[in-house]
């Protein structure tokens, strides 16, 4: 889901609108993924580490919500492997 959200919304954010994926896990969880900083968060502001290939997978498969990919695709589409 693709919000607009002001970081008052959201702890330990800047004050001004930053475009971010939401994702809602299973258990309610809310991540935040912000594709300027590259970065990975839960709400509560903890960081959670991933390396920038991993980011990437997750963002692209993130992007592509309901859509499934063959690791042809995804290599294709991250690495940019033909």
């Amino acid at each position: 889901m693709k919000n607009i959200i002001s970081s008052k919304q959201l702890n330990g954010y800047r004050k001004r609108y930053v475009p971010l994926l939401l994702i809602y896990n299973k258990t309610g969880q809310i991540f935040i993924i912000n594709p300027f900083t590259r970065t990975v968060s839960h709400k509560t502001g903890n960081i959670i580490q991933l390396t920038a290939k991993e980011f990437d997978i997750l963002y692209f498969l993130i992007s592509h919500k309901e859509q499934v990919f063959t690791k042809e695709q995804i290599y294709e589409n991250v690495w940019g492997y033909d």
